[in-house]
């Protein structure tokens, strides 16, 4: 009998009332339903967005105040006025003006430290063209130099590093069968 009722009920339509609770300055609807009897303690909370393009199966959580996020998911238990969401809004763009400004104020700071970058980066265009005339024997000799420079004095001394997988090589296998000896011939 319940479950006819239940069948009734959900054809009818009837226990699907929502309530609206609010809506947000971009012109998302909110709505609460109320928990059946006997069902889940908690009513349902859900969002209707205002039509934004074509495709309403969309879901986009950052077009969502916080606040209202927050009303949603059942951390917040009063939903969010007008006022609140409003001053709000003037924060984050108070917020937006002042990192544009910061932003301004490190690029100009950049772009004034990279100029003495240029003048340094000319002189050592300068002495490198200088080095490019010097002839191959002396650029020769300066390699030479520096790899003596670098070079150990006890690396004539130290073994050199060996692996001893290097010398391994991999044997065949031949398995052999063990002979039974049968119980009845001795």
């Amino acid at each position: 009998m319940a479950n006819l009722f239940r069948s009734l009920q959900r054809y009818l339509g009837v226990g699907k009332e929502k309530y609206f609770v609010g809506h947000d300055l971009a012109g998302n609807r909110y709505y609460q339903q109320p928990s059946p009897v006997g069902g889940p303690s908690r009513p349902k909370r859900r969002v209707e967005f205002k039509a934004i393009g074509d495709d309403h199966t969309l879901y986009h959580p950052n077009r969502l105040p916080p606040q209202w996020a927050a009303w949603l998911s059942f951390t917040r238990s009063v939903e969010p006025t007008i006022q609140e969401l409003e001053a709000d809004y003037l924060r984050q763009q108070i917020l937006f003006q002042k990192v544009n400004q910061i932003e301004a104020n490190q690029n100009q700071s950049r772009n004034q430290e990279a100029l003495p970058d240029i003048n340094q980066s000319s002189d050592l265009e300068l002495t490198t063209n200088s080095a490019q005339s010097n002839t191959m024997n002396d650029q020769q000799e300066r390699v030479r130099k520096w790899n003596v420079m670098n070079q150990s004095p006890l690396e004539a001394f130290m073994p050199s590093p060996s692996n001893p997988d290097d010398q391994w090589t991999p044997q065949s296998w031949n398995p052999t069968s063990n002979s039974r000896k049968d119980e009845n011939h001795p």
